[in-house]
């Protein structure tokens, strides 16, 4: 049988969790075990939670583990609530931000007290606060760092230091086999917290 990775045969196969047949190198390499089932899954769809990693399957049910997933007739059901309250929600949202505009133009010429502007209607009232974030240009940082010295920097700012992968070249270099750079590849897999976004989103009626 051969491996579904790399496509080299192998008398001993290692099962995945989904049953895809493994030579022992790629289930060490590309794949990680499950901390609760146990099972092997690739390392790119493993979920870190406080340094164990997870299927979606187990973190699902660590999530809601005494909640039974709905039945037909009751998914049927929240589909229905969830499309008529989703559009429901767009036109209050809309109308939310078209009032929140005329608040705001209404709080803009009256006196601040400790920074925010009260509106009253009545027994009602809503807070328009104030407040103001500063940004500094970072090439501008850099060109001064050059004159008067990165220790006089780090006193003033905090660098911030963070990594986006270049998904085509680090999928490339994860799944070459080069000897030389294992290393590095494995620190690379070990530096990696995947995380599980779920959205949902409303799918248009299909047109007759």
């Amino acid at each position: 049988m051969n491996c579904a990775e790399c496509l080299t045969p192998t008398e001993t196969p290692i099962a995945a969790r989904d049953g895809t047949p493994l030579c022992p190198r790629c289930a060490e390499t590309f794949y990680v075990a499950c901390s609760n089932c146990r099972g092997l899954v690739p390392r790119d769809e493993a979920v870190a939670r406080e340094g164990s990693s997870y299927c979606l399957d187990c973190l699902a049910r660590a999530a809601a583990p005494e909640v039974e997933p709905p039945g037909e007739e009751q998914i049927a059901a929240l589909v229905a609530e969830y499309v008529r309250l989703h559009a429901e929600e767009k036109l209050i949202s809309a109308r939310l931000e078209e009032i929140k505009e005329q608040l705001k133009a209404a709080a803009d010429g009256r006196p601040r007290v400790a920074g925010a502007v009260v509106l009253r209607a009545g027994g009602q009232a809503v807070k328009c606060s104030y407040s103001v974030r500063t940004a500094y240009n970072s090439e501008r940082l850099a060109a001064l760092e050059a004159e008067v010295g990165a220790e006089m920097i780090d006193t003033l700012f905090e660098r911030k230091l963070s990594f986006s992968p270049i998904k085509e070249s680090l999928r490339a270099f994860l799944d070459d086999e080069d000897e030389f750079h294992a290393a590095t590849r494995a620190a690379i897999r070990s530096a990696a917290e995947p995380k599980e976004t779920v959205t949902l989103t409303v799918v248009p009626p299909k047109k007759r």
